[in-house]
């Protein structure tokens, strides 16, 4: 990854992206688990990630990108 690249927004949107990556983290190892009872969560999980996911790239779409000062992409 070449280009470092800062957001200015009024979310905490480093909290949501780590939200999503442990539910995916859940979802995985449900997915894999023998137990039927547990695995019918799992779509559950997938539909908030995935709504959490969607609201995160709608943050980092309304959010400002700042300059990096000796980022890569300072030239």
């Amino acid at each position: 990854m070449d280009n470092l690249y800062t957001y200015k927004s009024d979310q905490d949107l480093l909290t949501t992206a780590q939200e999503v990556s442990a539910l995916l983290s859940c979802a995985a190892f449900v997915a894999i688990a023998n137990d039927e009872k547990k695995r019918i969560h799992l779509m559950a999980l997938m539909d908030i990630a995935s709504r959490l996911a969607d609201d995160l790239a709608n943050a980092l779409d309304k959010s400002f990108v700042l300059p990096v000062e000796g980022g890569a992409n300072d030239q």
